[in-house]
């Protein structure tokens, strides 16, 4: 018992003692030596009791400025209260980081950078202490702040960490950018950082960043943005082929897709994508795994919506891919079968039981648009070299579209007849839904055929993909910037519809009027991949390893001693 009585006297004795230092200092009337003694004192008192500690997380800060000829040990003493057992102390150390950034703004960048780590808290009051004094001192140096931050994002390996960071960023752009903190400087580090964290990121912390740059001004101008098409085709990775088709690659394809899509236009081309999709991804989709085989037709969409935006030029730099389309288109279109003479085709019986033409209608739509982009610079494709004549090969091809036009014609008076007499109210049915999709889609495949038959062949029409919404008007792009058209519907201009015809062999069918439906008043985009992305993927290396680390720039792992608390 006196030994405990003992102790709580010593303990008072250094309490009090804290409080004569403190008065010596606030004084300031003694030499310089005996108030760094005094100084010295109170930052030894982050070793001793709790209360000891509390008195130290306010004097140290409070003093800091007159004793900056001591270097880093004010600060490590306000971190090592920072990882403290005790969730009081270590908030009111965090709160008065901000004061030694404004004191000795160079270490901004170590304290953001702790402040980063510390936000793997699971106290939801520290986190907003935490994050107030990360708004603080980006208020005193926001280039070190975003640097401190983007390092942890960059480096740990805790996906907490890591996903709050991005998180916190987010929220508070706006908020950067309306109090005129977010310069032009700014925004440059931050491309810069965000640069360098692309290749550790998963897939929804990706997500997460594009979100952030996508507020910035770098999203509102054509060198901005075609930084932000170059940023995610890094993360593509477009020159390595796409070879491992699992589920991983492939979700982070249709992501990175996804992200780059917005912020292409006529000035920023969409070309390195479009040539990659062609030479690294489509020579392996017959690959692709069974289980996520659904996903092949998301990539065909998105390659339709990205040929809207490739250039004048692209067919000049790279012949090999339109040749390559072509064989695409050709080999979903099959030639029609060889009759014997006298007998007649039966074409109820060329589709499944809902009337459903035995073909990839939606990935037909897909090619043939790209194919019909991609010529409109190119119209000499099916020309021979110095002469007018129609090459051989779009014999080829007008062939398999009139037969594949016949064969819609029979899905398209079946969709009708379901569709016929619905109420509002059964149209917003899934089943329904789907048929008005797809009665969209055969208009698409049908307004984009007819070009194939002008002698010689003159891509004009315009169409709104099936899954994209219609507008009212019924002239839109195809994603923002491609090409207008209701679902079908030629551009003004484009001529009135003739059914299409080839040759002798067709002629009997040319007295079949197209159905034309009306354009995608219910339109939906079906099967939608919504997927998320899971797990870690695509990291490198990385820090983790302790509580957090007291890193300096370039040092490679820095201050290890804190201990994993959480």
């Amino acid at each position: 018992m006196p030994s405990e009585n003992g102790s709580a006297d010593q303990h008072i004795d250094k309490v009090q003692a804290l409080y004569n230092n403190y008065e010596i200092l606030d004084k300031n009337k003694d030499e310089k030596e005996v108030r760094t003694r005094a100084y010295l004192e109170i930052i030894a008192a982050v070793r001793g009791l709790p209360q000891e500690k509390q008195l130290a997380a306010q004097f140290i800060p409070r003093f800091f400025k007159q004793f900056l000829e001591l270097g880093e040990r004010p600060v490590e003493a306000m971190l090592d209260l920072c990882e403290d057992e005790d969730v009081n102390i270590r908030k009111q150390a965090v709160k008065a980081l901000p004061s030694i950034c404004r004191d000795a703004p160079e270490n901004v960048f170590k304290i953001a950078d702790v402040l980063a780590q510390l936000s793997q808290s699971d106290d939801n009051l520290e986190l907003g202490v935490v994050f107030n004094a990360l708004v603080s001192i980006f208020s005193i140096d926001p280039k070190e702040t975003i640097r401190g931050i983007f390092g942890q994002v960059q480096q740990n390996e805790q996906e907490i960490i890591r996903e709050r960071c991005l998180k916190f960023m987010t929220a508070k752009m706006q908020v950067w950018i309306e109090g005129g903190s977010m310069t032009k400087e700014v925004e440059e580090v931050i491309t810069q950082e965000a640069r360098k964290c692309l290749p550790d990121l998963n897939a929804n912390e990706f997500l997460i960043l594009m979100s952030i740059l996508a507020q910035t001004k770098l999203s509102k101008t054509v060198t901005g943005q075609q930084s932000l098409i170059d940023l995610v085709a890094e993360k593509m990775e477009v020159d390595v082929p796409l070879k491992t088709l699992d589920a991983e690659n492939i979700d982070r394809l249709l992501r990175c897709l996804r992200e780059a899509l917005p912020f292409f236009s006529t000035q920023s081309n969409s070309d390195k994508y479009v040539h990659y999709l062609i030479t690294m991804v489509f020579p392996f989709l017959d690959d692709i795994a069974a289980e996520i085989s659904h996903l092949k037709i998301e990539i065909f969409k998105l390659f339709a919506e990205l040929a809207s935006f490739t250039s004048s030029d692209f067919a000049t730099n790279h012949p090999e891919d339109l040749e390559a389309i072509y064989n695409a288109v050709v080999g979903l279109l099959v030639l029609p079968p060889q009759l014997k003479e006298g007998e007649e085709e039966e074409s109820q019986k060329m589709g499944d039981d809902d009337g459903e033409p035995n073909l990839e209608l939606s990935q037909i739509e897909c090619m043939l648009y790209a194919f019909h982009r991609l010529l409109q610079h190119a119209p000499e494709f099916f020309k021979k070299e110095g002469e007018d004549k129609v090459e051989e090969r779009l014999v080829d091809l007008r062939k398999r579209l009139t037969y594949l036009s016949r064969r819609v014609q029979v899905y398209i008076k079946t969709l009708q007849e379901k569709l016929k007499g619905k109420t509002a109210e059964e149209l917003k049915r899934e089943d329904n839904k789907i048929r008005l999709i797809a009665l969209r889609t055969t208009a698409n495949v049908n307004s984009l055929t007819r070009d194939f038959f002008h002698t010689p062949p003159v891509f004009r029409s315009f169409v709104v993909l099936s899954w994209k919404p219609a507008s009212g008007s019924g002239v839109s792009g195809a994603s923002g910037g491609g090409g207008g058209g209701g679902g079908g519907r030629h551009h003004p201009g484009a001529g009135k519809r003739k059914p299409i015809a080839f040759d002798e062999e067709s002629n009997k069918h040319s007295g079949r009027p197209l159905y034309e439906p009306p354009g995608g008043k219910f339109s939906k985009r079906v099967d939608k991949y919504t997927g998320q992305f899971s797990g870690r993927g695509f990291r490198g290396g990385g820090g983790g390893g302790g509580r957090f680390h007291r890193g300096r720039r370039g040092g490679g792992g820095g201050y290890t001693r804190f201990n994993n608390r959480y």
